[in-house]
């Protein structure tokens, strides 16, 4: 609708519309999202049926357990939620329904990241391989073998449905064989 959508690595969501910012943010995520090292509210994408439900979905670091800077136990996880946009240029925070929560940030580095929507009308969400792998302790970067779960949600792109579902679809459901 001509709106602009800005996120901020602190956890807000900003508004850009009719050539100016506006000056206070649709949603400020405070608490609840996690700023430290590539830790952040880190994508957005807008519903393509905006016009009629006004939702858009934002990936971001949740503070689960109470700390940020958190590495290897009781870390921040990774989010995705949708939210409902309203014509006041403001979001409830209470509008918030998580569709894809708990996907692991086990030092802070290579996260949960963009969220956009295929030509197949799914949301599909960027993860990075958290660095270090959430299993096996002292694997990290070169020897990180996470990726390679097929059950796990990290070093992926994950399409989903809008309402958080596994797409019927999708070829990777089932046990893992890795």
């Amino acid at each position: 609708d001509g709106r602009l959508l800005i996120s901020s690595q602190l956890g807000q969501i900003y508004i850009y519309q009719q050539g100016a910012l506006v000056s206070v943010p649709a949603l400020d995520l405070g608490t609840r999202s996690c700023a430290y090292r590539e830790r952040s509210l880190a994508g957005l994408a807008v519903d393509p049926a905006f016009a009629s439900n006004h939702f858009i979905y934002a990936t971001y670091t949740f503070n689960k357990f109470g700390n940020c800077e958190a590495e290897y136990t009781e870390t921040p996880v990774g989010r995705l939620s949708r939210f409902r946009l309203e014509d006041d240029n403001t979001i409830d925070p209470a509008s918030e329904q998580v569709l894809l929560d708990n996907i692991p940030s086990v030092i802070g580095v290579h996260n949960i990241g963009d969220v956009k929507f295929g030509k197949d009308g799914y949301p599909y969400v960027g993860v990075g391989d958290s660095g270090c792998d959430y299993a096996i302790e002292n694997h990290c970067f070169d020897s990180n073998g996470a990726a390679a779960y097929r059950h796990a949600l990290v070093g992926k792109i994950l399409p989903i449905t809008r309402d958080g579902d596994i797409p019927p679809d999708n070829p990777f459901v089932g046990p893992d064989t890795v």
